[in-house]
């Protein structure tokens, strides 16, 4: 299996969360408490799945781009350690940006203000 986690850090996803999904959900409840509906929640659910596809595609980009450096400052992440390599690294960090982008356009995430 290949050792995401050890890129991603889990500081930024839970800052993507708080940040982001907490703030746009919570300005629609306070403006409209009567829109809360099941619909709004799971638009909820899909942007902060859509948001860490893109932090992971963040990550994953700088891990690319910072490869050498890592190999000696931080030996253990994945792609420096040689448990995951640039091809896969790649493969992930296209399907990542890919993936969050494809899941805001269903959304219609244009729309949503």
């Amino acid at each position: 299996m290949i050792p995401l986690h050890r890129r991603d850090s889990p500081k930024f996803c839970v800052l993507d969360l708080l940040a982001i999904n907490s703030c746009l959900f919570a300005r629609v409840l306070v403006e409209n408490p009567q829109l809360f509906t099941w619909s709004l929640l799971l638009k909820a659910f899909l942007g902060l799945i859509a948001v860490l596809l893109l932090n992971a595609y963040y990550c994953g980009h700088n891990g690319i781009y910072d490869a050498d450096i890592d190999r000696v400052n931080k030996p253990d992440l994945p792609i420096s350690s040689g448990d995951l390599s640039l091809k896969q690294a790649w493969f992930l960090v296209i399907f990542a940006v890919l993936s969050g982008l494809l899941i805001l356009r269903l959304m219609n995430a244009d729309l949503i203000t």
